[in-house]
């Protein structure tokens, strides 16, 4: 079986997008696939699936398709071809999954041969143990435990899974930005920035705990920084995607409610702590 998929590298930080449906690309945060780089227009590509070929279309953007140095309307993509959006470069692959596979499994087996490939990735454990240890953490994420079976492998379906070296910015206060983060592998350091703009330190999330619910919820800006401290796998949960699963699951939204009002009190605390050590 043949699954099929968008890699993305930003720095050090890689990317995989697998393919399954119709797909868009933008800045925009309702897009599919999000990318937020100035080159990229709000609604800047589409892919879709053309009999057995997938077909990248232009939307009108200001930047364009760019293929082989030369802007295109539209294309038909080859495992291994490269193109730009913008100032960003994406490469189109394919990869033979297991028999029997149903797609979240396609998804997860795209997304560790993204890691296995990784000489930096740290090894003592097969590919069948990762495996499994990734369905393990995504099934046990508490924001998700009434889902069913076939709800959260739809959800990881439709997630984005990034790759980071450790000492990588996810993202800083004060950036825009509406997805979820669940940490599948690895440890994040969660911080903000006091009056005197100090690092506070707020939180270490590992396997099974999620970040960025304060500004899906608010619409606001980032309002605490995350960096990774070992080699860290997170699946990106869409603003898109979790507001279609709150419609059908009240219940998430409440938990999701709670994890924010429970870290904007712990912030309050360290943050009026910092004040009093700073007027002692």
């Amino acid at each position: 079986m043949i699954a099929f998929g968008l890699g993305l590298r930003q720095g050090l930080q890689r990317t995989i997008y697998p393919l399954s449906a119709t797909a868009t690309i933008g800045r925009a945060p309702n897009n599919t696939i999000t990318v937020v780089h100035p080159t990229v227009s709000r609604k800047h590509a589409k892919l879709s699936l053309e009999g057995d070929t997938w077909v990248i279309e232009d939307l009108g953007s200001v930047n364009g398709v760019v293929f082989e140095g030369r802007r295109v309307d539209n294309l038909k993509l080859r495992p291994g071809d490269t193109f730009q959006i913008g100032g960003v470069e994406f490469y189109f692959f394919d990869m033979e999954v297991s028999q029997g596979k149903t797609q979240y499994l396609e998804t997860v087996e795209i997304l560790l041969a993204a890691v296995e490939d990784d000489p930096d990735y740290p090894g003592g454990a097969s590919a069948e143990q990762r495996l499994q240890r990734i369905q393990d953490v995504i099934a046990r994420i508490p924001l998700f435990s009434s889902l069913h079976e076939s709800e959260y492998r739809q959800l990881v379906e439709n997630a984005a899974f990034h790759v980071f070296d450790p000492g990588e910015l996810i993202f800083q206060q004060g950036d825009p930005g509406a997805s979820i983060y669940a940490v599948l592998d690895g440890k994040v350091w969660v911080f903000t920035k006091d009056d005197r703009d100090d690092e506070l330190d707020l939180a270490v999330l590992g396997p099974r705990e999620f970040f960025g619910e304060i500004s899906f919820l608010s619409g606001k800006l980032r309002s605490k920084s995350v960096v990774t401290l070992e080699t860290t796998v997170l699946a990106e949960l869409s603003s898109g995607t979790m507001r279609k699963l709150m419609r059908k699951h009240p219940d998430v939204e409440k938990s999701l409610v709670k994890y924010r009002d429970d870290r904007f009190q712990h912030m309050a605390k360290m943050l009026a702590e910092a004040r009093l050590r700073a007027t002692a």
